[in-house]
């Protein structure tokens, strides 16, 4: 099993980033094992009334200028990505059709992100303290990835996988698999 880590470099401030997109440009670059990443952020092309409200933009991850993931209807990070990712957002994996959802639970069992292709899902679920990465198709259930305290750990490397393993970081969606209630405050 290789481990590693994706290190995010800024390359706008936080203020920009919390912001939606007004032009295209690159965010932020993604260091990884099978190369840096891009993350580019350009306003979406969808012109209706909730795309406008949400802030809906579209996101590409790019590596040596060749655009590996897409995802057509994210909305800007924080609360509207989030909100974007439980209704339901769409991309593409290497020209493959996807639909991404995620789910919040207090119970872990419930607690996942999802990337749904026509032939197979990969699926972020909790297991135990780790974060694991399932690929299912034909009924057969393959573990692809595990991340323990920031690092992964897979037995293979792929440029499709590492652009996953981009956006899950990227895009905070580990909120997604941890508990509720660690937001309530306690007093």
């Amino acid at each position: 099993m290789m481990e590693f880590s994706i290190e995010k470099i800024p390359q706008v401030g936080t203020g920009e980033w919390l912001r939606p997109a007004r032009t295209e440009k690159i965010y932020t670059e993604l260091s990884t094992p099978v190369g840096n990443f891009s993350l580019h952020r350009k306003p979406a092309r969808q012109g209706t009334a909730e795309a406008k409200a949400d802030g809906w933009e579209e996101w590409s991850i790019t590596l040596d200028g060749s655009v590996i993931m897409l995802i057509e209807d994210i909305a800007y990070p924080w609360t509207s990505l989030h909100k974007r990712m439980r209704s339901g957002a769409h991309g593409r994996l290497e020209g493959k059709s996807f639909q991404a959802h995620a789910r919040r639970s207090p119970l872990p069992s419930k607690r996942i992100v999802r990337y749904t292709f026509d032939d197979c899902t990969l699926s972020f679920e909790v297991q135990g303290s780790s974060r694991v990465l399932y690929s299912e198709s034909g009924g057969e259930r393959r573990l692809i990835a595990e991340a323990r305290k920031g690092k992964w750990a897979c037995a293979s490397l792929t440029p499709s996988l590492t652009a996953v393993l981009c956006f899950h970081t990227v895009a905070e969606l580990d909120i997604f698999l941890e508990s509720p209630l660690w937001d309530i405050p306690i007093f």
